[in-house]
């Protein structure tokens, strides 16, 4: 009976945990998906955007092409290889929180936000919450992920791959 009681709770824990893997998981497709379209549906305003942050010129150019197309990469991997997925969302996440706490913390003059749709007239300290909101859920998905697997029988399959 004992037995049984522990199974049953590591089952709803499963369950629990795949619920909340997939509604992070599509919760961070559709940022990077945003993201993407965003920037690369007004490439005009990305690229003049990027240029007032306090960047030299060539970065700012490449940083312009390369935020997009990370959040592509990001989304594809989330889609096919989750762990991965969750690994690049919280590397990008992080990059993007660094760069807000410098730009709050005024070592560099602040600069026009490269962001568009509906972040645009965000402030900075609204892309710093935002961001570390995105960044804790992604760390919950990979704890969620890793914990799955490592709980798993090894002919089951694991949440979320």
């Amino acid at each position: 009976m004992k037995k049984q009681i522990i199974y049953i709770k590591s089952l709803a824990t499963f369950r629990a945990g795949h619920t909340i893997l997939k509604i992070i998981r599509i919760i961070l497709i559709g940022l990077w998906t945003y993201t993407a379209a965003i920037k690369l549906g007004n490439m005009p305003y990305n690229m003049d955007s990027m240029h007032k942050q306090f960047f030299p010129a060539p970065i700012a150019t490449f940083l312009a092409y390369f935020v997009p197309v990370l959040a592509i990469i990001s989304l594809v991997f989330l889609v096919f290889n989750l762990k991965t997925g969750l690994l690049l969302s919280i590397a990008y996440l992080t990059a993007i929180i660094l760069f807000i706490v410098v730009v709050l913390s005024e070592i560099i003059a602040k600069e026009t936000c490269s962001c568009a749709g509906i972040f645009k007239e965000m402030n900075y300290k609204g892309h710093l919450v935002f961001s570390l909101i995105m960044w804790t859920l992604a760390v919950i998905a990979l704890y969620i992920y890793q914990k799955n697997k490592a709980g798993m029988p090894k002919t089951a399959t694991r949440v979320g791959s």
